[in-house]
């Protein structure tokens, strides 16, 4: 269970707790299915804007601009560095994680909603600019982000935020 239940005679846990654990756990469980529908709505969102930006960048500029295929490949991947790095130097509340933190899967409590916005700048920026391979790691940050800030502006327990914005492996510690 998600909660521990408070213990009856002989260490058993009461029919009252039980009962109390298990509404909790529905409870976030229909939680988790309501965020599912935005949180589907902003990979799409994003997964958009990266596409979209990927075609710009790397079909219709180099083509409209006349610029040689070698001079672009260098091009490209070293103005997407450098504006990562201003973006992580001057983005308010940071960046988020760092990759060897796990990206929320166990070093990072995403603790605020402060570090969304760089987050999510910097993932598009390294993602058009040729730097990272695929989605997955900022949209795991960004997504588990959104869900502790919604668990934070719902006041539910710590547990639940915990629950709500890691990987079912990460959440033996619940129990």
């Amino acid at each position: 269970m998600l909660f521990r239940s408070a213990s009856g005679a002989g260490g058993a846990p009461s029919e009252d707790a039980t009962l109390r654990d298990e509404r909790a756990w529905y409870g976030l469980v229909a939680l988790s299915a309501i965020f599912a529908i935005p949180a589907a709505l902003a990979v799409l969102v994003f997964v958009l804007v990266v596409n979209a930006g990927t075609t710009l960048v790397w079909t219709t500029l180099p083509e409209q601009l006349g610029v040689p295929a070698e001079a672009w490949t260098v091009l490209i991947p070293t103005l997407a560095g450098i504006l990562v790095g201003l973006v992580i130097r001057f983005a308010p509340g940071g960046v988020g994680p760092r990759p060897a933190e796990g990206h929320g899967l166990g070093g990072d409590d995403h603790s605020g909603a402060a570090v969304l916005p760089g987050v999510i700048v910097v993932a598009i920026i390294s993602l058009v600019g040729g730097a990272s391979l695929g989605p997955e790691a900022p949209l795991v940050t960004i997504l588990g982000g959104l869900a502790a800030l919604v668990a934070t502006r719902m006041g539910l327990p710590a547990k639940a935020k915990v629950a709500l914005s890691r990987s079912e492996e990460h959440t033996s510690e619940l129990q």
